[in-house]
């Protein structure tokens, strides 16, 4: 039996695959983002003007966003196209 860790369609493209990775993409910049904000937020708000605040749910976000990335990272495209789906 193949582990599905060692599958992946890092090659392939479709427009399902195009949004999966969309995803990934967006779900891995929102966590340095938010690692650094929580890191330091003080810099942050001063960026929004003194209004970003702290959100108290930041840990259990940054928690679901490394979870969706482990769960979607199989897709991500890791090269040339070479077949379409």
């Amino acid at each position: 039996m193949t582990n599905i860790n060692e599958v992946t369609r890092g090659n392939d493209v479709s427009q399902e695959l195009t949004e999966v990775r969309t995803v990934l993409s967006r779900a891995e910049t929102a966590i340095v983002y938010l690692t650094r904000m929580q890191a330091n937020p003080c810099e942050v708000d001063k960026r929004y003007g003194g209004n970003a605040g702290f959100d108290p749910d930041i840990g259990e976000m940054l928690t679901s966003l490394r979870l969706t990335v482990a769960l979607l990272r199989r897709w991500r495209k890791t090269g040339a196209t070479k077949r379409r789906v």
